[in-house]
């Protein structure tokens, strides 16, 4: 190890305090691993903190819940985030974890078999780091033309907090993801009438309950059936549309196996009750900005005062420094189990969203990753004492003088 940097006294750092990083931690614990959460923010699950106060989980409490303590079921099927955070505050508290606030990671890169790591607080050597940044901190603010030359209020998703911060003021929603309808919703009735609503190519709207079932427990209802079977029948149930939104003239996608638009499905019938009632308007995509308006891909201009983003996120991964192949989601590409391809002790949790959503993917992950760490370690020892051994008889063999 150069520059006179230590090897920690943890064998993991853990990079990132939120629902990734904590379930990481509880396997570590229980597989007996020393780690190191290190967090920039001030508080755990900083993202779930700061959110807007009509979110909504997407799926259902059952395969929400963080590993060993299950949703209590008084909040219905689907939680509000701001029960969820006071759940994940609940779950640090429970299980103590050891966790470095204000710590911001500035370097992770690869050195003498295991990773250099340099933070805030100072540098140290590992033999293992799990990334658990998630891709809540990185939005993505597309080159839109004349964005430096917008006066009114310009914004990301990730930084809307309050619909009261825009009481009375013409609001442009672009991005019609689930973020971008929550907060195209959340506005309708409180900003100016009607908030606009711009959307690219299509649009997924599907219902919380098809069939009076919560969607996620006809996915596990389905799951036992072959796949030829499963997806087509998941589709047709799973991505029911609600009656009356085509009046609208919305660019409704058919199902999720139209990925021409949208991501990922906007659950719930508030999206319907908002055009219904003339509070909220879809129109065409941004084209444009200008210093007091906006201008659509069908020509259309808009007088607005605030242009809110819902464009996406890339995964938090700008301090990995060596190059590396990305997925089509941003993260580093895996070669074996949550294992980053070519660099052995590098792991992601918390990187795949779809199926039962990422609370659920993330206790799988996260399980996954420590055991392909025990493996690591016991190798690793298991080479030291070989070394160590091989000194000892070459030291035993040097002749007298």
């Amino acid at each position: 190890m150069s520059d006179g940097i230590v090897r920690a006294a943890e064998d993991v750092l853990v990079i990132g305090a939120g629902p990734a990083g904590l379930t990481a931690a509880y396997y570590l614990e229980r597989a007996g691993i020393s780690y190191r959460i290190v967090e920039r923010e001030r508080i755990i699950g900083s993202t779930w903190a700061n959110l807007y106060p009509t979110l909504r989980l997407n799926t259902a409490n059952f395969v929400s819940s963080l590993v060993g303590m299950p949703i209590p079921w008084r909040g219905g099927f689907y939680m509000t985030g701001r029960q969820f955070y006071r759940y994940l505050c609940e779950f640090a508290e429970r299980n103590n974890f050891r966790i470095d606030f204000g710590v911001e990671v500035l370097r992770v890169a690869p050195e003498a078999g295991g990773w250099r790591v340099e933070t805030t607080a100072g540098a140290a050597w590992y033999p293992c780091v799990i990334l658990a940044t998630g891709k809540f901190g990185n939005p993505i603010m597309p080159p839109v033309p004349g964005l430096d030359a917008f006066t009114g209020r310009l914004l990301h998703a990730r930084d809307f907090h309050d619909p009261a911060d825009f009481r009375g003021q013409r609001v442009l929603v672009v991005g019609n993801g689930p973020s971008g309808v929550d907060i195209a919703t959340a506005l309708a009735g409180v900003a100016a009438s009607p908030v606009y609503l711009a959307i690219r190519s299509d649009i997924v709207v599907a219902r919380r309950y098809p069939f009076g079932l919560p969607e996620t427990l006809w996915r596990v209802l389905l799951q036992p059936l072959p796949e030829r079977i499963r997806k087509p029948l998941q589709d047709f149930i799973c991505y029911q549309s609600y009656p009356g939104l085509r009046k609208h003239n919305l660019p409704l996608a058919p199902n999720r196996t139209n990925r021409k638009g949208t991501g990922a499905p906007a659950r719930g019938p508030e999206l319907l009750r908002a055009l219904d009632a003339g509070t909220l308007k879809a129109v065409a995509g941004l084209e444009r900005l200008e210093s007091d308006a906006a201008v659509l891909m069908d020509g259309t201009r808009l007088q607005v005062d605030a242009v809110i983003m819902a464009t996406g996120y890339r995964p938090v991964v700008h301090f990995l420094d060596m190059p590396f192949e990305t997925d089509n989601d941003g993260w580093p590409v895996r070669d074996e189990g949550q294992e980053v391809a070519g660099y052995p002790g590098l792991y992601i949790v918390g990187r795949f969203y779809q199926g039962f959503g990422p609370l659920y993917n993330m206790k799988i992950e996260a399980r996954l990753a420590v055991s392909q760490i025990q493996r690591r370690l016991a190798n690793l020892a298991q080479d030291t004492s070989r070394a160590s051994s091989e000194r000892s008889l070459s030291a035993d063999s040097t002749p007298a003088s």
